[in-house]
């Protein structure tokens, strides 16, 4: 074998090999052994004068390679249904030119069977509610039907997986619900922290051109909104945007963390680490509920411990800069704190008398409101609507708010949040 082609046949050996991480086909646990592999297979396409089989063995690998990159890459498509829980997770991503915030993929308009966040896993399979959901994005990548670009909106919603809506089909949520009659447009993105809401109604509001008066409705998670991810910088202009190739190798690291083979072996990693999160609850009569052990944590949390958090700081500093940017465009903010399931429905975790939770705010809810109070913002606690609703629904159709497998309101559930948000927001008296 001549030198150039020694050279060119180690090339290609080089190429084929490390194409499963270029695809990201070989999870990130695992590109360390991958390496050593493809390093042993490279140093063997060397001699394979001297030990043909060196050669052979080599090739073989190479073949493996490129064959796992094109099968996984191919297979795509087909595995999302069963790769993805909820369509919000096959679609979201980190948006190119400003990374710190998500955005889903545009146009999208899918209808599929879903079932509950904590009930994944053959443990919980009893526990399910399967229902079909319809999820549509627009041509920015935001919740709303495709096509609703162009007439500026008389209502604006924001916030994380509950503005979405995730869970329930597009037609039962509150936004739709609420967006009947109005020109609504939903700037809520699944896995959103307040910050990053912020920083998503800054970049997105100048554009719908929204006319003086409109409200904005932001909603805010008590679960888990606390303890995601948050910035000091509330000034947009002062946080740097990707250039073409930045923005370029964002794409990339989405298309590889969407391989059907790292999706795969990250799940199994996890799962016994998030099945251990999930509580059972037994309901009057019959019936079993789930529940999330760290939202159970977090609602024993008083206005002290939220205060003392690290990111309290920077979510009292967000939004007062919230309501700067929204009164001097001549918007209306008000804010709207959605309570975790594991706070109105309190009394199964803690085996007190049924309906016996009161409708005290949450730690969460005082430090939040003294803060609105302060700036001037509207504050809607949607705890106590939930907890009068709560035992209705029970008595009238043994229905819950929530879906029994979820973290997520169901169809009731996001009636009762409309209904609270248009009587004692939209419809309020200034």
């Amino acid at each position: 074998m001549t030198a150039s082609r020694g050279v060119a046949r180690f090339h290609a050996y080089a190429a084929s090999v490390l194409l499963p991480l270029v695809t990201g086909t070989v999870p990130s646990r695992w590109t360390g052994y991958y390496l050593l592999i493809a390093l042993v297979a490279m140093a063997l396409a060397l001699p394979a004068r001297r030990a043909p089989w060196s050669g052979r063995l080599a090739l073989g690998l190479a073949a493996l390679a490129v064959s796992a990159a094109a099968a996984d890459t191919a297979a795509r498509p087909f595995t999302a249904r069963w790769l993805y829980a909820r369509p919000d997770e096959a679609f979201v991503r980190h948006w190119p030119p400003l990374p710190i915030v998500p955005r889903f993929e545009s146009n999208v308009d899918v209808e599929t069977e879903v079932s509950g966040d904590l009930a994944r896993g053959p443990r919980f399979a009893a526990a399910r509610e399967p229902r079909r959901v319809r999820f549509t994005t627009d041509a920015a990548g935001f919740p709303n039907e495709p096509g609703v670009l162009g007439a500026a909106p008389d209502l604006i919603l924001l916030g994380d997986s509950f503005g979405v809506g995730v869970g329930t089909t597009r037609e039962d949520t509150w936004g739709t619900r609420l967006g009947r009659g109005r020109r609504l447009y939903n700037l809520s993105v699944t896995t959103m922290s307040p910050w990053q809401e912020y920083v998503t109604l800054g970049l997105e509001i100048d554009r719908l051109g929204a006319p003086a008066g409109t409200p904005v409705l932001w909603a805010i998670f008590t679960g888990n909104d606390l303890d995601e991810v948050y910035s000091a910088t509330v000034d947009l202009a002062a946080i740097p945007r990707n250039g073409p190739a930045a923005a370029l190798a964002v794409s990339w690291q989405t298309f590889r963390n969407r391989s059907p083979v790292r999706q795969v072996v990250d799940r199994l990693a996890t799962r016994a680490r998030d099945v251990g999160r999930v509580l059972e609850r037994d309901l009057p009569g019959g019936g079993t509920v789930l529940f999330y052990s760290i939202y159970d944590e977090r609602r024993r949390r008083d206005v002290a411990a939220i205060r003392a958090h690290p990111s309290w700081p920077l979510l009292a500093h967000t939004v007062p800069a919230a309501a700067r940017m929204t009164r001097d465009r001549g918007l209306r903010l008000s804010v709207v704190l959605v309570p975790s399931k594991e706070e109105v429905y309190a009394w199964l975790l803690d085996g007190a008398p049924p309906w016996s939770t009161t409708a005290a705010p949450s730690g969460f809810a005082g430090a939040l409101a003294a803060v609105c109070r302060e700036q001037g913002v509207p504050f809607l606690d949607l705890k106590p609507a939930l907890l009068t609703a709560a035992p209705r629904a029970w008595a009238r159709d043994r229905a819950l708010l929530w879906w029994r497998d979820d973290t997520h309101w169901n169809a009731r559930g996001h009636a009762v949040a409309a209904a609270a948000v248009r009587e004692h927001v939209l419809d309020a008296r200034p």
